[in-house]
Parts: C-alpha cells; structure tokens; sequence
C-alpha cells in the first residue's frame, strides 16, 4: 500500500538503489509511475506493506518499508530487487551500480574502489568532498547521513587507512 514518504516513521527500512546515469524528464516520469505500481502491491507474506518511495537527483531510487505495521521478508526484499532490475532494463540504466557517486566540481561522477584510491592520493577527493552514503538504511539516517561530506561517512574510514587528512 503506497503512502507518501514523509508520513512513514523515521524508523522505516530504506533501501537506496543509485542509476548508472541520470534520468531525463521523460525516464522519470515513467519510473514515478511503475514505482507507484509496484510500491502500490508490494506484499510480505499476503501482506500489504506500507511503502514508498522517493526519486533523488534523478538519479537514486529510494524504497521504504514501514516496519512498524509489517516489515519486508526474504521474498519480498527480492521482489523489490526484481523489480529494480526490470526498472533498469526498461530505462536501460542499472540501478544496482555498485560505484560510489561524488560530486565533484559540480558534477555526479560514479567512482570505483581504485577510482577513489587514485583520486584521494591526487587531491580530487578530500574529507571536504561530498559523496551519497546509499549504506543508510533507515529514514532517519537516510535523511541526516546520506548526502554529506567524507568526514561524516564511511568514507572518513577510507582516508585514516590511507593516513590522509585533508
């Protein structure tokens, strides 16, 4: 059962699935439209899930679960993830991009693992830079954690390992 995001208690279980590339207006207005279809029937055990979703940046798909009337199960997290992927295949943009998105110099740029080592040696990349942490997996923390700088994630691990403290 589809709710808007801003009723679900902060509480509710978050996924974040990021695209490959952003969506023009045209991608997201059918993406609006099979999310609400989807979110709309998904189900755990015969039951309706209260859920919803949000678009970010046209760019990073945000499902959400209110766990606090039925919570998502095995079968139904993989539906989601079906879904997701079928998403993809239809806008032909993969939303299971496993690289990490930055903003640098105004920009989205999806990085990968010796992408971001290289970068940080460089310079590119400093605890100053903002990344989206898609790790969070409540509201709460989608809200306060997901788009922040270096300092405030994951990330900030990565640079103390790296004995880098710009």
């Amino acid at each position: 059962m589809y709710v808007s995001f801003e009723t679900l208690p902060s509480s509710s279980k978050v996924w974040v699935y990021q695209g490959e590339r952003t969506l023009s207006k045209e991608e997201m207005e059918k993406a609006e439209q099979l999310c609400l279809l989807f979110v709309d029937q998904w189900t755990a055990h015969n039951k309706e899930l209260q859920a919803s979703f949000l678009w970010m940046e046209n760019r990073f798909l945000i499902l959400s679960v209110n766990e606090e009337i039925h919570g998502a199960s095995g079968c139904s997290i993989d539906a989601s993830v079906r879904f997701v992927q079928e998403l993809g295949r239809r806008l032909s943009n993969n939303f299971l991009d496993r690289k990490v998105v930055f903003i640098i110099q105004n920009e989205m740029q999806n990085l990968t693992l010796p992408e971001i080592k290289k970068s940080v040696m460089e310079g590119v990349i400093s605890t100053k830079t903002v990344y989206f942490n898609n790790l969070v997996n409540t509201k709460q923390s989608f809200e306060t954690e997901w788009k922040t700088t270096v300092t405030n994630g994951w990330m900030n691990r990565y640079f103390k390992k790296e004995g880098i403290n710009n």
